[in-house]
């Protein structure tokens, strides 16, 4: 059994064989609507409109969703806040430091780590692969400590140091790597 008004209208709104079948057909539907009119002046008769049903989400869902949206935040802010690899400060050139007062370094990369009190403490990596730590009190050599790349990786780089002696002795104690920036202090360990 077909519905003689769907099929009236698809003759009306489908693409057309022939257009005088459309042409037919948009006549008749206006003619019917017309009819529909006069029998109910009145539109408050007529049914009222239904809106087309909106399917709601489950509150299970909901909290799934919010649940999941939690966890990505949390998970992005502990990749944000997570250390960074200490090496990484090699990987552009600083500007704004102070200058290393070493001798020419040739082709090893010098980064400036932090200053405490006198003392600049500046990060070298050698050509041969190894890392080191040097500082300097008042533009003269405090020491420095050097460790391969790989042990660096694993375990970091600390170097003591003193300048002067007596009670106006300057210590400075600097822990850096492998993650993270360098600590500088000022105690003996």
């Amino acid at each position: 059994m077909s519905d003689p008004l769907a099929d009236l209208k698809r003759r009306a709104y489908a693409r057309p064989d022939d257009d005088g079948v459309a042409a037919a057909a948009q006549a008749e539907l206006a003619r019917l609507a017309e009819e529909q009119k006069r029998a109910a002046p009145d539109a408050s008769a007529l049914p009222p409109a239904r809106l087309p049903a909106v399917a709601s989400v489950p509150r299970r869902a909901t909290l799934l969703l919010a649940g999941a949206s939690l966890a990505t935040a949390l998970i992005a802010s502990g990749v944000a806040l997570a250390p960074h690899p200490s090496l990484e400060i090699f990987a552009a050139p600083q500007s704004g430091v102070p200058a290393w007062p070493g001798a020419a370094a040739g082709d090893d990369d010098i980064r400036w780590l932090g200053s405490r009190g006198s003392w600049d403490v500046f990060a070298l990596r050698t050509a041969g692969g190894n890392v080191c730590v040097t500082a300097f009190v008042a533009g003269a050599s405090g020491g420095g400590s050097c460790t391969s790349l790989i042990a660096f990786e694993r375990n970091g780089l600390v170097l003591e140091t003193s300048s002067g002696a007596g009670p106006v002795a300057s210590y400075l104690t600097v822990t850096w790597g492998p993650f993270g920036g360098a600590q500088l202090d000022d105690a003996r360990r």
